[in-house]
C-alpha cells in the first residue's frame, strides 16, 4: 500500500495511478416497472456509491444497467477462494421490508451480491439506500464481519461496579468519542445514514487489501492478546488484578483474572467458541475492569475490530493494544 498516504484515522489521500475497478449489474424488481426513473436512479446511486469509495479506497464501480426481474437468489454457496480483483457487482433492488434494508453475499462466481430494499424509484436516489448500497457492498470485501453497528450501544452484564457502558450517540462517550474512533462516526458500516459518509482508516485498509476474500480476515494469535492499560498516562500498577469479560448477558461469564507487566500489559485469551476467524470478528467486544486492594483503578473496553487494527497496524507482527 505504498502508493496510498493517510494517518490513524483514516483519512486517505487518493492516488489515481491505482484504481481497481468493478462493472456494476442492478436487477430492478418487476414491482418497480411502472417507473420511469429507473436508469437516472441506477445511476445515481452508482455515481453516489463512487463518492464515498473514492475518499479513501482504490475502488471504483462502472455501471452497466439494468434489467427487470421477478424474484433474487437466496442463499449461495462461494468458492473457497474468491478473487480480490475484477469481480462484479450485482445490486437487487426489491421492494422494503419494515425489518430489513439490506444484505450481501458472495456467488459461486466470487461476485458480490447486494440487496437494497427500496420503498420507490425517484430521479435521485434517498442516500439511506446509498449508505445501504456501500454498506453491503464493503462487506463483500471482508468489513465489519461481524456488524460495527453491534457494539454502537452496550450495556454491561458484568454485575461489578463501576458500570461500564457504551453510547455512540454520546458526546461524551469514553469508548467512541475518542482519536480513535471518531472517524468510525461516519463510516457506513456503523452508522445507517451519516452525513458525509467516509469509512475509517480499518474499512479502508480492508477494501483496499482485498485479502479476506483470498486468505480471510487479518487477525492475529487471539489466544494471547495484548493490551496495555494506563491510568493517567502511567502503566497501571503490577499489582492490580486486571478482570476480562465478554460482553454478554450470560450469568459470570469472564474470562479470567490477570496481571499486568512492568508496562501495564495484560495478556489474555480473547476466548472464542469458535476457530472461525469470522465468528471471531461476531465475538466482538470485552470489557476490562482492573481492580487494587479492592480499590476500582480501571473501567475500559476493547473490540475485536482494535485488536485487527493493531495488528495490521504492527506489520502484522502483534496485537498490542492501548488502552488510555
Amino acid at each position: 500500500m505504498s502508493n496510498w498516504t493517510g494517518n490513524d484515522t483514516g483519512a486517505y489521500n487518493r492516488t489515481e495511478s491505482i484504481n481497481k475497478s468493478h462493472d456494476v449489474y442492478f436487477k430492478v424488481h418487476n414491482s418497480f416497472s411502472g417507473s420511469t426513473d429507473i436508469n437516472t436512479f441506477c445511476k445515481g446511486i452508482t455515481y453516489q456509491v463512487n463518492s464515498v469509495y473514492r475518499k479513501t479506497t482504490c475502488r471504483s464501480f462502472n455501471y452497466k444497467g439494468f434489467e427487470f426481474v421477478d424474484s433474487w437468489p437466496g442463499a449461495l454457496s462461494g468458492p473457497f477462494v474468491m478473487p480480490s480483483d475484477g469481480f462484479k457487482i450485482i445490486i437487487y433492488l426489491i421492494p422494503m421490508n419494515p425489518d430489513w434494508d439490506g444484505s450481501s453475499l458472495i456467488d459461486g462466481d466470487g461476485n458480490t451480491i447486494v440487496f437494497c430494499g427500496i420503498r420507490n424509484i425517484t430521479s435521485i436516489p434517498d442516500m439511506g439506500d446509498v449508505n445501504t448500497v456501500c454498506h453491503e457492498i464493503a462487506h463483500g470485501y471482508g468489513v465489519a464481519i461481524g456488524e460495527y453497528y453491534t457494539i454502537k450501544m452496550l450495556v454491561d452484564f458484568t454485575g461489578v461496579q463501576p458500570s461500564y457502558k457504551v453510547s455512540s450517540l454520546l458526546p461524551a462517550d469514553h469508548y467512541w468519542h475518542t482519536p480513535e474512533h471518531t472517524n468510525w462516526l461516519v463510516d457506513p458500516m456503523l452508522m445507517p445514514n451519516p452525513i458525509n459518509p467516509r469509512f475509517c482508516w480499518l474499512s479502508s485498509f480492508i477494501i483496499n487489501s482485498g485479502k479476506y476474500r483470498t486468505t480471510g480476515p487479518d487477525l492475529p494469535d487471539l489466544d494471547n492478546v495484548k493490551v496495555r492499560v494506563t491510568v493517567n498516562g502511567k502503566p497501571i500498577d503490577k499489582e492490580c488484578d486486571v478482570s476480562v469479560w465478554r460482553n454478554s448477558k450470560l450469568a459470570n461469564d469472564k474470562i479470567g483474572v490477570f496481571k499486568p507487566d512492568d508496562k501495564g500489559v495484560i495478556t489474555f485469551p480473547w476466548n472464542l467458541t469458535s476457530n472461525n476467524k469470522d465468528v471471531a470478528l461476531s465475538d466482538n467486544f470485552r470489557i476490562i475492569k482492573a481492580f487494587k486492594n479492592g480499590q476500582w483503578v480501571v473501567n475500559k473496553g476493547v473490540s475485536i475490530w482494535d485488536i485487527q487494527t493493531a495488528y495490521i497496524k504492527s506489520g502484522f507482527k502483534t496485537a498490542s493494544v492501548y488502552l488510555a
